[in-house]
Formats: structure tokens, sequence, C-alpha cells
């Protein structure tokens, strides 16, 4: 299932690249990390995750993305895989990239938390929307919701769920974003059964804003 990861990280890339939004009295950055405890101060945001679920290193997460910006390459058009690949380079920042193995040590689900810096103001269903949007142009997408509201940590998030064929295997991914200032908050969660998806459902649960952020 690495192809499939790998594309999930380069999906996230597809939203339109543009200048820095500015937002007065925050500073962006990209959090920092104690433990199995995640922490950003610009979103106000504080996450924990099990042991069990193990963070991809920076050199791991290159090769996936390369690899997803690939895939993604065998099914769209060139001008959307410029704009990905333009998009990686100037405007999307990897927060956190959480893997689940299992008994054989093979990869069964993936959290990716990102960040990317916006051209101009928008909701999170408008930002959402691009993506999703683009997404349908993906020939290995088979099944596609609707962009929907959802409630996590008392935040509302924009979300939609896909099912992509990846060599037979039926692949879910389920993409959340939450705009605040000039950067939209992503989260994509990456799947094949309910299980999964209840336990990585669970864990964003545990996800804890700042009042006032």
């Amino acid at each position: 299932m690495n192809r499939v990861f790998g594309w999930a990280i380069a999906a996230l890339l597809l939203a339109t690249p543009g200048a820095l939004a500015q937002n007065a009295g925050k500073q962006f950055n990209v959090g920092t990390l104690n433990g199995t405890t995640y922490t950003n101060s610009y979103f106000g945001m504080t996450f924990k995750f099990p042991a069990a679920w193990k963070l991809l290193a920076d050199q791991k997460k290159k090769e996936m993305a390369d690899s997803g910006a690939k895939k993604l390459g065998e099914n769209i058009d060139a001008e959307t895989q410029r704009a990905a690949e333009e998009a990686l380079r100037t405007t999307t920042f990897n927060l956190l990239t959480l893997i689940k193995y299992g008994p054989t040590q093979q990869l069964e689900a993936n959290i990716l938390i990102a960040a990317e810096r916006l051209p101009e103001a928008m909701t999170s269903d408008a930002y959402l929307t691009i993506l999703h949007d683009l997404t349908k142009k993906d020939r290995s997408v088979v099944d596609l919701s609707d962009v929907k509201s959802e409630t996590i940590s008392k935040r509302p998030y924009a979300v939609f769920l896909q099912k992509v064929n990846n060599g037979g295997t039926i692949v879910q991914q389920k993409y959340h974003a939450y705009v605040d200032g000039g950067y939209a908050l992503a989260i994509i969660m990456t799947f094949t059964n309910d299980s999964q998806r209840t336990e990585m459902t669970r864990i964003l649960g545990s996800i804890q804003f700042r009042p006032g952020t």
C-alpha cells in the first residue's frame, strides 16, 4: 500500500498555490513533538497519538510524496500535475505523518496532518471544494462523496470521503480541512476497513484547541 499512502500526501498538494497570506499577531510554525504529543502554537492545537502509531521520518515523507506525485502523473492531466508539484515546493507543510503497521510490518493505515498557506481569504468549505473538484480528475478514484461539515473538538471541518482503486484493492481516504487565518489545516486518513477508520476517528478526537485560537 506504499503507493496509496504516497498518493495521499501528494493529493493534498493539489490546492491552488499562491502568495503567503498574513494573519496579524500570529506567526506560522510547523509545531513541536514531545514523545507522542504534537503541539502547534499557530493553530493552538495539541494532538496525542498512541505509541503503536509510528512517526514517519522526513526522508521517508519525501520518498512517499515523490511516489505519490508519480502515481498522480499516471492518472491526471499534465496541468494538474504541475500544480501539485508547484504546491509541494512553495505552499504546503507536512506537519505530522503517522503510520500504523500490521503484524508483518505492512502498512495498514495512515494519518497525515498538513498545513497550506492560502493565496486569499476563503472558508474551510471553499478550500476543500477546490481539492474535491481536482480529485475528480484522478482516474483511480472510484467513489467520491460530497463535501460536508463535521465537528472535531468543537471545530467545524469541511470533509469528504473517496475510494481509490489501488491495483484491485479499494482504499478509502477521508479528507478534513479547517481554515485558520492565512492557512488551512488539513487531515487525511487513509484506511481499508471500518476498524481502522474507527480507531483513527478516535485518535482525531484527542485533538485539543487552546481557548481563544
